[in-house]
């Protein structure tokens, strides 16, 4: 799959419901995970048990969103800035997670960047 199709399904399936600002901030940590290597964003997506629209399922098993869903067109143009090296990172996270859904034990060895929506942003502590 291509790498601006696997960027924007996981910003979609993972901020769909954040908005553009969620959805550059997970973007952001793919950029940092990566350190700005275009080359390496997609092995960061796809890396097992990083971004949980992956957990599970190969890049063939990922749903599509429709075409004109207003997210899915959000995703797609942060995806493509990426891609074309456009793209302008807004944190210094390279960890994130849902409160209300989990309470990660790596979180705690981890130093708090910002709280936004239902995602905290984090980054190794020094």
């Amino acid at each position: 799959m291509r790498l601006m199709l696997v960027l924007a399904l996981t910003l979609y399936w993972e901020a769909r419901s954040e908005g553009d600002r969620g959805m550059e901030l997970v973007a952001s940590v793919i950029w940092n995970r990566a350190g700005g290597e275009i080359r390496d964003l997609r092995s960061v997506c796809l890396k097992p048990y990083q971004f949980s629209c992956w957990n599970g399922k190969s890049v063939e098993e990922v749903e599509l969103p429709w075409h004109d869903d207003p997210e899915w067109v959000m995703a797609q143009e942060i995806a493509r800035k990426m891609v074309r090296g456009e793209f302008e990172c807004s944190t210094s996270a390279t960890h994130y997670y849902n409160p209300s859904l989990c309470s990660p034990s790596w979180a705690k060895q981890m130093q708090e960047i910002l709280r936004t929506g239902n995602h905290v942003f984090l980054k190794e502590k020094k």
